[in-house]
């Protein structure tokens, strides 16, 4: 939803924004918590300019390794982002209070 949310906002697709987030976010959370993931994107990843970076998260796996509290920093991160970009995200809650009509 998240996804959606930024790119209504950035004019990029949903996919990109998914991707996108996943090499600034993720990766770094990744890296620094697991050296053999930080060893193989610092020896296949990092050279490749930024773009090419961001689709070559297609085939990179990142919050699928993540343990809870990762994937809880992770959207600490994305919210925190569209916060100081004036991306206007929704949360489920949100969705749930429109529902009732409040």
């Amino acid at each position: 939803m998240w996804y959606s949310n930024r790119a209504d906002n950035t004019g990029n697709s949903k996919d990109y924004e998914h991707r996108y987030c996943k090499l600034v976010f993720g990766c770094p959370i990744l890296e620094r918590d697991d050296a053999l993931f930080a060893e193989i994107f610092n020896d296949t990843i990092r050279h490749l300019d930024f773009e090419r970076q961001v689709r070559a998260m297609r085939a990179i796996d990142v919050t699928k390794l993540f343990t809870v509290k990762q994937f809880t920093e992770y959207l600490h991160e994305v919210e925190q982002d569209c916060i100081a970009n004036e991306i206007p995200i929704v949360h489920p809650s949100d969705l749930y209070y429109l529902a009732m009509g409040r």
